[in-house]
């Protein structure tokens, strides 16, 4: 299955506990019409999504995967962290390059939250780690920047 809002929804869901009968009482709305949702034959309006999101829990972001096939959507979300953090650093070690943020004191709460997901990154596998983001709450007003790692 794709990486669609649909599946972030089940997974998510699912990572919870939450039956689909639950998770549409909790919403209120019909539990065909989550169904639907998760299978990709409907998509939820901001609303309905903002909804969803809240009732599992999650910021809305984590229920909106990004391509990232298309260079043209890396490089919107680029833009995005410059509008948010204002300048940004690329580092490059080996095949990798490290994306970063400096300055003001914002930049430097992003940072911290950034150094722990890498933390976490280093010490669970992949699918816990991805686990470890969804759970995570962030304290501060910081928007969370979703980390991507192949492996």
């Amino acid at each position: 299955m794709a990486n669609t809002t649909g599946k972030r929804i089940k997974d998510i869901r699912v990572l919870r506990g939450y039956t689909q009968k639950y998770l549409s009482d909790k919403i209120g709305i019909a539990e065909g019409l989550l169904q639907k949702y998760e299978y990709g034959e409907r998509i939820p309006k901001k609303e309905r999504l903002k909804e969803i999101a809240n009732a599992l829990d999650v910021h809305v972001s984590f229920l909106q995967p990004f391509d990232l096939t298309d260079y043209s959507t890396i490089y919107a979300y680029i833009h995005d962290l410059i509008d948010a953090y204002g300048d940004i650093v690329f580092e490059n070690k080996g095949s990798t390059i490290f994306i970063g943020v400096e300055g003001t004191k914002q930049r430097a709460l992003l940072n911290k939250e950034l150094f722990e997901a890498k933390e976490m990154h280093e010490k669970l596998s992949t699918s816990e780690f991805q686990k470890w983001l969804i759970n995570y709450r962030l304290n501060s007003k910081l928007t969370r920047v979703p980390i991507k790692k192949n492996k």
